[in-house]
């Protein structure tokens, strides 16, 4: 079994982590999409509640467009060790695919128990790049290069295909939302709405004539940067879309 592993990028769609799964599924096994709520992470002064429902909206469409493919999204509530521990109990794991991130050092430390989870039991842990960023002794690369190889890799959308056969069972169920464990703070009525249709809906508003015009003066004030920014930072934080 291979895992496609959600972090923070929450997409299907021009995804390298879940294309190089699925392309493999016959020599390396049926691909498992996993996202792990993480108690030891929601608990960070850095996350908070509106973080949290933003996510579980994205997860929430994830979870339609995998359907859609045949597959299933298994959510589960843990540290990411024991998760992939009760996975690798019921099927054996070959390969975890995921992006490399570059993010806080909770999460640094998170990847680097999962590494040497991995190495420990004879999983390869494949983190694919995606910006000229190096992470703790990574070899860094250089933004013209990292791009020149990115506009030239050919990526194919999964939407509207059945690719059922090369899917994993998910070995137990999804956990309920009410388990797991809320952030600090509250929602903001506000904030932006998750999921990959919301994201759409934002840029092809921002990416108009009249959009594109009045950005440059309506980013300094935050009394016109409300409606006059393009308000994609959070989808592109979160990798709901690609940038």
């Amino acid at each position: 079994m291979q895992i496609f592993w959600l972090k923070r990028n929450l997409r299907l769609q021009d995804s390298e982590p879940f294309f190089m799964a699925m392309k493999g599924y016959k020599r390396l096994g049926r691909v498992l999409p996993l996202y792990c709520d993480e108690p030891s992470l929601i608990s960070k002064s850095d996350v908070s509640r509106q973080h949290q429902l933003f996510i579980h909206e994205t997860l929430d469409e994830l979870h339609d467009e995998l359907g859609a493919n045949g597959g299933q999204l298994l959510e589960a509530i843990g540290e990411m060790t024991d998760v992939l521990g009760r996975i690798h109990a019921f099927q054996k794991i070959t390969q975890i695919w995921t992006h490399r991130e570059t993010t806080q050092q909770s999460q640094f430390q998170r990847d680097n128990q999962v590494r040497q989870w991995c190495r420990d039991n004879g999983v390869q842990l494949i983190e694919v790049a995606q910006n000229g960023i190096a992470r703790g002794r990574q070899a860094s690369v250089s933004f013209p290069d990292y791009f020149t190889d990115s506009v030239q890799r050919t990526l194919r959308d999964p939407r509207g295909v059945d690719l059922s056969e090369r899917f994993a069972e998910p070995p137990f169920p999804s956990c309920s939302r009410a388990d797991v464990p809320d952030a600090h703070g509250i929602d903001k009525p506000l904030r932006q709405k998750g999921g990959r249709q919301a994201a759409e809906k934002a840029l092809k508003s921002f990416f108009t004539s009249t959009g594109i015009m009045r950005y440059p003066y309506s980013l300094s004030s935050p009394n016109t940067a409300w409606e006059g920014c393009s308000r994609i930072s959070t989808y592109l934080a979160y990798g709901v879309v690609s940038d």
